[in-house]
This record gives structure tokens, sequence and C-alpha cells, in this order.
């Protein structure tokens, strides 16, 4: 659909040029994020896919864009979490495979206090006290903690539905 425009002085040289108007459409999203009794949560299981939530929950794939709007996933490729196969196959090439990912460190984690430091720093470590104090986070943690970052996501209520994709059309069509 389109966005709305509106004059804005993008460049701060007193010359408005035309832009697309992203507000207007993000508050219609807050508004329903903001009602938290408007949605639920949903934890995304392996293989799911907007168009299968949206036929699951909706009784149609054609909502698939209201779930990826409605938790602000702008890039469904980067923000919708891998099947366990395809994390697996980015993860072995990455890294040669699995067990490389699992045993390579990312960084170190402190067990006190959570700071991070560098393998790098963690190698200049003098005693095995101070090594103790931290855990390792390995490449496979970094890699699956990305993919895992948005499986948990809300999804509106069913008998709200129409009247988001009503109110968000109404809105990108001004």
């Amino acid at each position: 659909g389109k966005v709305p425009y509106v004059s804005y002085d993008i460049l701060l040289n007193n010359k408005t040029r035309v832009v697309k108007n992203i507000f207007k459409v993000a508050q219609v999203v807050e508004k329903y994020q903001n009602n938290i009794s408007s949605s639920y949560e949903y934890i995304i299981q392996d293989g799911d896919t907007p168009e299968i939530i949206s036929d699951l929950y909706y009784d149609s794939p054609v909502y698939h864009w209201t779930i990826l709007i409605f938790n602000n996933m702008m890039n469904y490729y980067d923000d919708w979490p891998m099947p366990s196969n395809t994390f697996a196959t980015l993860v072995s090439d990455r890294y040669g495979d699995i067990l490389s990912a699992e045993t390579t460190p990312h960084c170190y984690v402190n067990k006190n206090n959570s700071t991070k430091i560098s393998p790098e720093t963690y190698n200049l470590l003098e005693t095995d006290f101070d090594r103790g104090q931290y855990e390792m986070y390995s490449k496979f943690d970094y890699e699956n903690e990305i993919n895992e970052k948005n499986r948990v996501i809300r999804l509106l209520r069913n008998d709200i539905i129409d009247n988001f994709v009503k109110e968000y059309e109404r809105v990108i069509t001004l």
C-alpha cells in the first residue's frame, strides 16, 4: 500500500521536500501496541511463517503483513526466526560446523556483573581465579541469540484485526 506524504525540511535548508509520512502509520500501530488487551503473546514455532500464523489465527493468510507490522519487523529475512535446519546451515557455513561454533568464543561474560570481554582480553588474564570469573559465550550462543530475539511476538486479537486493517489502510491512503 501507499504511505501518506508530508512536506518536510529534510536538509534543514528552508526548502521543503515531499517525503513519505511514516509517522502516521507508526501512530496507528503504536495505538494498538500500547493497548495490551488488543493482543496476546505468541511464540513462533519452528517452520512458522507469517502466512501460516495468519491462516491459523485469522482463518486467512491475507493478514500476514499485520503480524510483521505489529511486531516492528521491517525485513522478514532479518527479523523472522530461521527454521532450525536453515539456522544449522548458516552456522555451519560461517564456522565450519556446529561443534566449532559451540567451542569458539565470541566473548567472555563476567558471572557476577555480566560485563563482556573479548577473547583477546580473556587470554591476557593472568590467574585461574580471574579466568574463573568468566563464562565463555560461544559463536553458536551469539548466532542463536540473534535468531531467537524475535521468537516471542504479539498477535492482534481476532475481533480487532479488521479494525486495525481499516485504520491502517485509511491512514496510508490519506
